[in-house]
């Protein structure tokens, strides 16, 4: 029997979607050509044409969530540490638990203001074998000399917050999840780290 893509599956799915949505309800927030109500099928994003951020709008995108890594892989040492986590997130000006997302703390080693950062990270699914790549520029953001910085990943649209895709796998699957980060600033080398999410769903915060 000939095996059918998963790829294939969700372009049938798509096109039966687009066939299927009265006229009123083919909303396109993002303009990817992918209606509102067909996002969450293929898990990509409503309010993102370019849901992964490989710059391949989401409809002629073969992976709309799985980028290719386009940082440098080289540059000057030392120029920042950060930490991560995924879940028990904490917010410490409200002093409140807020819901699980993708936050960083970065403090800047590097002796001069650190511009033009990009991240990448993946997920990794360890129940089904699934894996998703985001490629993000941090635009407008600038750490200063000695500064340490949170960098947030979610929908509050919150200074120092960067949208996320409120589709992926982080949110819909609740196995347990592998996360390997990587985090660039002009001039200076990329650093990597991994870090693990607990079996069970992303938490909302009440």
């Amino acid at each position: 029997m000939k095996k059918i893509s998963k790829l294939t599956v969700a372009a049938f799915v798509l096109a039966t979607s687009l066939h299927a949505l009265p006229a009123y309800a083919a909303t396109d927030t993002d303009g990817d050509g992918v209606p509102d109500k067909a996002e969450p099928v293929l898990g990509t994003d409503a309010m993102n044409p370019d849901t992964d951020g490989d710059g391949a709008n989401d409809l002629a995108d073969k992976a709309p969530v799985n980028a290719d890594n386009s940082i440098a892989q080289s540059g000057k040492p030392n120029g920042f540490t950060f930490t991560a986590k995924v879940e028990d997130n904490f917010d410490p000006a409200t002093k409140k638990d807020v819901s699980d997302h993708l936050e960083l703390e970065v403090k800047n080693t590097a002796g001069e203001d650190l511009k033009s950062l990009k991240l990448f990270y993946t997920i990794n699914d360890s129940g089904t074998g699934k894996s998703e790549a985001y490629y993000k520029p941090l635009k407008g953001l600038v750490i200063k000399k000695g500064e340490t910085v949170a960098v947030n990943l979610d929908e509050s649209g919150s200074p120092g917050h960067f949208r996320e895709n409120p589709n992926s796998i982080y949110r819909t699957s609740q196995n347990a999840k592998l996360f390997t980060i990587q985090l660039a600033a002009e001039g200076y080398a990329p650093v990597q780290i991994e870090l693990k999410k607990d079996k069970g769903g992303a938490e909302q915060a009440d």
